[in-house]
This record gives structure tokens, C-alpha cells and sequence, in this order.
């Protein structure tokens, strides 16, 4: 819950931007204002509401705790900025030993959580003032591959240097290569990954299965045999 304080200025942020046919852009994202400067010339006490009303919108309900005593954009900003960016140099330290001791256990982390956690580490890098060139990043991020999935590493290395530093495009090469080192059972799809990984990795067997005598699987994988029902006679 916001404090009555905080829930006001956000009302009134809000109700600002709906007046001003706040837009969004073409790939969904709210242009916020990054003005923090309350001596400028073009400053007020609306736009400060404006701002922060739009800060506010965007951050999750979890997040909401870190910005409940701002007053201003600025404030919330710096509050949030205080909060997640490393503050000593020891947490700079730990994040950088954190990225260079990263490993991938294909068998207890899908391809896209294990992404989803190294682009966390390079944005606490980033944050900290240590971000890491690109090369080094598809570099490093190559290095951690399974043996099964080498074959990315050489294919990204006949791109042009535009495109093998480029993140977005080697992760898509690896996204294909991984589906199909699961089609192909050279790598196991972890149990831990969520059901969208599982019915977007899944495969139809040929043939029938020997236990229930339907189409579409074996009979290792069929879970009428695992849910203890009798076999069917053929």
C-alpha cells in the first residue's frame, strides 16, 4: 500500500499525463523524463508530479517500498538507483567475481533462465560503472556453452563483427540450437523449466506406444503407465 502522501502525488502524475495524452512508443515503452534539475527554468511542481507519477506506473507493486517517503522525481530516483546499483566497491567486486564464476548446469537451468540470469549480472555491471565491452560479452557468454551446443560458437564467428557482438542476435542462434539439442535428446530439458519451455520444446514420437497403445509417444514417456494403469491389450 502507498502512504497517503505518495498516493497523492501519483494521482495527481497520473491524472497530468492522461491530460497530456501521455503516448507510448512504438515498442511499448513510456518515455520517462530524466529532468532532476529543480532549478531549471522549465521546472514545476506539475511536471515534478508528472514525472514521478510516471516512475511510479512503471515500477512493480515490490518496488514500491523503496520510493514510499519521496517527494520528488528526483528523490524516488535516487532512492531506486540507491537500492539496486552495487554501493561499495566490495559489491563491485563480488558482481564482477560473480560474472567471470558463472557456470551453466544444463541440468537443473533451461536455456532461457540461465539468459535471463546472465543479463541480470550485466545489468548490476552496467549499474556499477563495470559494464563489460560486447565482444566480451558473447565471448564469455560462448565460453559457458555445453560441448552440444558448440556449434553456435562457429557460426557466430563467421558473422560480421556488427552482428557476433550484438547479443540479441546470438541469442536467437541459440535458442534454435538449443531446441534442437532437445528434439534431438543431446541436451535434457531440466524438470525446473516452466510449462511454456516444455510444450514449446515438445515433440511428437512416431509410431504408438507398447503400454497404451496410443499415437504420439513411447512408452517410457507415457504417463498412463506412470499413473499405474494397466497395459492395453494390443
Amino acid at each position: 500500500m502507498l502512504s497517503k502522501k505518495l498516493k497523492a502525488v501519483y494521482d495527481a502524475g497520473v491524472a497530468l499525463a492522461n491530460e497530456r495524452g501521455l503516448a507510448a512508443t512504438n515498442d511499448g515503452n513510456v518515455t520517462t523524463p530524466a529532468r532532476t534539475n529543480t532549478h531549471d527554468s522549465a521546472y514545476s511542481d506539475d511536471n515534478d508530479a508528472y514525472a514521478l507519477g510516471i516512475l511510479l506506473t512503471c515500477c512493480s507493486e515490490s518496488q514500491q517500498q523503496y520510493v514510499a517517503e519521496a517527494d520528488t522525481y528526483g528523490e524516488a530516483w535516487c532512492a531506486l538507483a540507491k537500492h539496486h546499483e552495487p554501493k561499495t566497491r566490495v559489491d563491485r567486486l563480488a558482481t564482477l567475481s560473480e560474472y567471470f564464476n558463472m557456470k551453466w548446469n544444463t541440468k537443473q537451468e533451461s536455456l532461457p533462465q540461465f539468459l535471463e540470469r546472465y543479463e541480470i549480472v550485466l545489468r548490476k555491471l552496467k549499474a556499477s560503472g563495470d559494464a563489460v565491452h560486447d565482444s566480451m560479452v558473447v565471448d564469455r557468454l560462448l565460453d559457458m556453452l555445453p560441448w552440444q551446443m558448440r556449434a553456435v560458437t562457429h557460426q557466430v564467428h563467421a558473422m560480421p563483427m556488427a552482428q557476433s557482438q550484438n547479443l540479441a542476435t546470438v541469442r536467437v542462434l541459440l535458442e534454435a540450437e538449443y531446441k534442437a539439442a532437445i528434439r534431438s535428446g543431446a541436451l535434457t530439458n531440466p524438470k525446473s523449466g516452466n510449462n511454456d519451455d516444455h510444450a514449446l520444446l515438445a515433440t511428437v514420437k512416431p509410431g504408438k506406444c507398447n503400454w497404451c497403445q496410443h499415437k504420439g509417444h513411447w512408452e517410457a514417456e507415457c504417463r498412463s503407465k506412470q499413473a499405474g494403469r494397466p497395459r492395453r491389450p494390443k
